[in-house]
């Protein structure tokens, strides 16, 4: 009897074991058959796509009053969008403003200000954090500064650089390859980078489209134009050549609008769509073309349409940065913003339930070519510009931006420099400086570093000469006999790395006309400095002005250190396309 019991039981255990490995595997199959639902914060978040127009005036678009009509296609997507009427770059050219939206820090910040910086590992982009919450990120890129050594590739899976000024990186390649990448079904969600060049100079549209906004000029022509006349001093006279220039420009914007229509009628509603501008371009409003070497509102004013699943279209007046689209399109897809962020989340102003940030507009240049380095500060109506080397001050009162009123509005000047005074507290440099009608010749060597950024001052590239060597450890300067304190700005990578100076004066080296620090002379020339007892404030309050002629060497340190910048070596096919395009000389 026990036995039959026992039998009985080993045959039922049998049984509820096949019957429970039938189950296992029904179980296994119909994972495999039928996924589970991905969780339901994952399942909301949107398909971005990020569109930059490189150098497009918002004025010269219908959705912000322009009256010609380069713009239907983003016009028909503004009504669809929020539209933000009054948006700021954070720099006036490409490389500076790019990173500054991607990393939502200022220029002076990410240490990102020219071509021989690159960005810090430790700095986190806005491709990388998306990439961490679950996205497929891809770029597709004109390459004029858009490029990966600088740090931009970082964070996305697929990045892809098109050939500036080639058949390859025009707008009709960028929206071909897009409209393919898009058509191939990618993995969602995805994080699509797009980079418009084609209204940056030169003004190359096809012949129609110049034909039809009434220029004659071919992109070479305008090129050679707007370069002849790009200085204040040297303006076209010729008023129909100048609205030619103009007429070139707007054919870009007509034809790269004609491309941003086909890709944007492929985009379901639900896709969250950024465009901006990273900053405008210039028509001699301040005696300047192109861009690149002022604040003004030609050059930092951009556009910033946003067109997010849920929100009521509407324009918004509220003052508002590039800084700001990080957080904001970090917040939008259900991720949090990074710590380090310096912009503000405009979901609450996209959804018309929140206030206008209190806080100050910024805006910031470091030009080698034109030897400028600017800050401005805004408050709307208010707008303060303060220049470095000359310590000038501009006051202006929007939309009038040719009346300083600097002098009668002395107490509001004096509270938005204490901002500027506050950003550049951070800041260490060196200033070489040159006074007297000798011809003054340097010759510097980083020991144990390079140089990051390099400007000179008072320089005439007519007369004058100035090398940097190729690996970045070397700069050599030749001023020729010339009135007025001429030099040169530096800053090292690492800030401490120590230089070498070689000075001489009438090819003479001269100690006893080299001064270090505004006061003692060197043992000897050439000498090595690292750091100096006596330092300046990096706000300049009034213009180096020495009693004395010779060579002035003086380090300006802020008493909070910032960040050192992080030096990177162009290669000779980089340095000829930057050249092509007027960047380096």
């Amino acid at each position: 009897m026990k036995s039959r019991m026992r039998l009985a039981l080993l045959a039922l255990a049998a049984l509820l074991i096949c019957i429970a490995a039938l189950l296992l595997a029904s179980l296994r199959r119909q994972r495999i058959e039928h996924p589970l639902p991905a969780p339901a914060s994952a399942a909301k978040r949107p398909n971005v796509v990020l569109i930059s127009l490189d150098t497009v005036r918002p004025d010269h678009l219908g959705c912000y009053g322009y009256g010609r009509n380069t713009s239907p296609n983003l016009d028909a997507l503004a009504r669809e969008s929020v539209l933000f009427k009054n948006a700021c770059a954070q720099a006036p050219w490409t490389l500076p403003s790019h990173m500054s939206l991607f990393t939502s820090m200022l220029p002076s910040h990410n240490r990102v200000e020219d071509l021989n910086e690159r960005l810090a590992d430790d700095i986190p982009t806005l491709a990388e954090l998306m990439r961490a919450g679950g996205y497929n990120t891809v770029a597709l890129v004109n390459n004029g500064q858009m490029m990966a050594h600088w740090g931009f590739s970082r964070g996305f899976d697929v990045w892809r650089e098109f050939e500036a000024d080639t058949p390859a990186g025009t707008c009709e390649n960028i929206t071909r390859e897009a409209l393919a990448w898009l058509g191939a079904r990618p993995r969602e969600p995805f994080f699509l980078f797009l980079h418009y060049f084609d209204a940056h100079d030169p003004y190359d549209a096809p012949p129609k489209y110049r034909e039809a906004f009434g220029s004659s000029l071919s992109g070479e022509e305008a090129h050679a134009i707007v370069w002849e006349h790009r200085t204040p001093g040297k303006d076209i006279a010729d008023a129909r050549l100048l609205k030619e220039v103009i007429g070139a420009y707007d054919a870009e914007i007509a034809w790269l609008d004609a491309e941003l229509g086909k890709l944007l009628h492929a985009l379901p509603p639900e896709t969250l769509i950024v465009v901006f501008s990273d900053h405008g371009e210039a028509f001699e409003e301040h005696g300047w073309m192109t861009h690149g070497a002022t604040l003004y509102e030609e050059e930092v004013r951009t556009a910033l349409i946003v067109r997010a699943p849920g929100t009521r279209a509407r324009a918004v007046e509220a003052p508002v940065m590039l800084l700001d689209v990080a957080p904001t399109v970090l917040s939008l897809c259900g991720l949090k913003p990074e710590a380090k962020h310096e912009g503000r989340d405009l979901t609450p102003l996209l959804n018309g339930n929140g206030n206008t940030p209190d806080r100050p507009i910024l805006s910031e240049t470091k030009r080698h070519l034109e030897g400028r380095i600017l800050k401005m500060c805004a408050r709307p109506p208010w707008k303060l510009i303060y220049s470095l080397f000359d310590a000038r001050v501009e006051l202006y009162k929007l939309p009038d931006e040719h009346t300083d009123v600097a002098q009668t509005e002395a107490v509001r000047a004096e509270e938005m420099l204490s901002i500027v005074r506050e950003l550049m507290a951070g800041e260490d440099y060196w200033m070489l400086y040159a006074k007297g009608d000798a011809t003054c010749e340097a010759a510097l060597k980083a020991q144990g570093g390079r140089f990051a950024v390099f400007i000179p001052v008072g320089f005439d590239p007519e007369r004058d000469e100035f090398r940097p060597s190729p690996d970045g450890t070397g700069l050599s300067l030749r001023l020729r006999q010339g009135a007025g304190v001429r030099g040169l700005y530096f800053e090292l990578s690492p800030r401490d790395a120590a230089v070498s100076f070689d000075l001489k004066l009438d090819g003479e080296r001269r100690r006893e006309m080299v001064f270090i620090g505004g006061q003692a002379n060197p043992d000897a020339v050439p000498f090595e400095l690292k750091n100096l007892q006596h330092t300046l404030p990096p706000f300049n309050e009034k213009p180096f002005a020495p009693e004395r002629n010779g060579w002035h060497v003086m380090r300006h340190a802020g008493r909070a250190a910032g960040r050192s910048a992080e030096g990177v070596k162009l290669d000779e096919d980089t340095i000829k396309r930057l050249r092509s395009l007027g960047y380096v000389r």
